[in-house]
C-alpha cells in the first residue's frame, strides 16, 4: 500500500550541494554501494569508507544480512518464514523467527494505534482489486466479493503471540504481508549493522525509505528529497535536512502512481482495510519521521488510510513529524505537523521547486 520516490544517494548529495551553493567535491565511487533487495533497489552512502576493498567487504556484509531478513520476511520467495506462515492452515501453531515477532509487534501496534487502518493482512483485497497485477481490467469488484475478501482480514485472525513468538492462524486464507514496514526494517538493520562496523556518518536507502547519521561527504547534514506527487514526472517538493547528532529516518508514501479510473472515478490503490474499498480523500503523500525507520514506514501507510485529518491529528497526538501533502481544488499544499525540519530560509530558493 505504498510508493513514493527514490532519490538516488548521488542526486541527494547533489542537492545538498546546490542548496549550499558550495562547489561540487567528486565522491569516491566505492562510498556509494547499491544493490537489489525486497523486490526493489537499495542505496548506502558511506563517507567513512577508505577504500575500495572495505568497500567490498562491507558490501558483503550488508548483502548477507539483507539475505537473512529476506528468507524470513519475502512473501515471493516460497522457502521464506512468511511464505510459509501464508501456506499454513487454521489451528496450526508456528514458532517464529525472532525478526519475524519484532516485525509483527510493530505492525500490531500501529493497527491499534491507527484503529485498523493500518493491516499486515490486507492480502486479499489487494489480490482482489488487483493493484499488483498489470494485466488487470480496470474495473471495481462488486460489493459480494468485497465482503468476503474481508471476512479472512484481521489482525485478530493471525492469533499471533509475542510472548510466545507463534502464531496460530484462526481461519484457513488468512495471509500476511509485511512489504509495509519490512523495507523499513530493512534500513534499521543495516543502519545498526554500520554502527557495529564503526560508521558515525551514513545514508541508508531501501526502496525510498531512509536512515541517515552523521553528516554526508562534505561535511553537512543529509539532504533528503520528497518527491513531487505529480504521476509522470519526478521533480521534488522538498528538501528535508535530517539532524546530524543521531539516527534520523524518513519513510514517504503516497497514491499517486498506482491507480485507474473507471467510469470517470479515480481509484486509488491505497485500500482501506476497514471498508474493503479505495480511499476516497485527496491525500496524496505523506512523509514521516521517526528514530526507526520501521516505525516511519508503517506510520505513512497507516496515514495514507486515515487521510489528511484524522492522520494530521493522529501524527499530533503522537508528536511525529511529518509532512502531508494534500490536493486542494487541483493544487497541492503541504501541510507539516510541529517539528518537521525545514531548510534554512537561505537554502530553499535554491533546493526546493527542482
Amino acid at each position: 500500500m505504498r510508493r513514493f520516490i527514490a532519490i538516488s544517494t548521488l542526486c541527494i548529495c547533489c542537492l545538498a550541494t546546490v542548496g549550499c551553493g558550495k562547489d561540487v567535491v567528486k565522491q569516491p565511487t566505492y562510498q556509494v554501494l547499491s544493490g537489489e533487495t525486497m523486490g526493489t533497489t537499495y542505496s548506502i552512502n558511506v563517507p567513512g569508507v577508505e577504500s575500495a576493498e572495505v568497500a567490498s567487504v562491507l558490501e558483503s556484509l550488508i548483502d548477507q544480512r539483507l539475505e537473512q531478513l529476506n528468507a524470513v520476511l519475502s512473501t515471493w520467495r516460497d522457502d521464506s518464514e512468511l511464505s510459509r506462515v501464508n501456506r499454513a492452515v487454521a489451528g496450526e501453531t508456528l514458532a517464529l523467527h525472532e525478526e519475524t515477532v519484532k516485525v509483527l509487534v510493530e505492525a500490531d501496534r500501529i493497527h491499534k494505534l491507527s484503529d485498523g487502518a493500518f493491516d499486515i493482512t490486507v492480502g486479499p483485497l489487494i489480490q482482489l482489486w488487483g493493484f499488483h497485477n498489470p494485466k488487470r481490467i480496470p474495473v471495481p469488484p462488486d460489493e459480494n466479493a468485497i465482503k468476503e475478501a474481508q471476512t479472512i482480514i484481521g489482525m485478530a485472525k493471525l492469533g499471533f503471540s509475542a510472548e510466545m513468538g507463534e502464531l496460530i492462524k484462526q481461519e484457513d486464507g488468512v495471509t500476511v504481508d509485511v512489504s509495509a514496514l519490512a523495507k523499513g526494517y530493512g534500513v534499521d538493520v543495516i543502519a545498526e549493522l554500520l554502527k557495529e562496523q564503526g560508521y558515525e556518518n551514513y545514508m541508508v536507502e531501501i526502496g525510498g525509505e531512509v536512515q541517515t547519521l552523521g553528516v554526508n561527504f562534505h561535511g553537512e547534514s543529509w539532504r533528503i528529497g520528497v518527491e513531487r506527487p505529480i504521476p509522470g514526472f519526478r521533480l521534488i517538493q522538498k528538501v528535508v535536512p535530517l539532524p546530524a547528532s543521531s539516527g534520523t529516518a524518513m519513510a514517504t508514501s503516497g497514491d499517486y502512481r498506482n491507480f485507474f479510473e473507471h467510469d470517470g472515478k479515480r481509484y486509488s490503490h491505497t485500500l482501506d482495510p476497514r471498508t474493503g474499498k479505495p480511499v476516497t480523500h485527496l491525500l496524496r503523500s505523506v512523509s514521516v519521521i521517526h528514530e526507526s525507520c520501521m516505525t516511519a514506514d508503517a506510520l505513512a501507510t497507516a496515514v495514507m488510510v486515515l487521510g489528511p485529518v484524522d492522520g494530521y491529528n493522529l501524527l499530533v497526538e503522537q508528536g511525529i513529524a511529518a509532512l502531508l501533502i494534500v490536493e486542494e481544488d487541483g493544487k497541492l499544499v503541504e501541510r507539516a505537523t510541529p517539528g518537521f525540519p525545514v531548510l534554512p530560509t537561505s537554502e530553499k530558493n535554491n533546493a526546493e521547486g527542482a
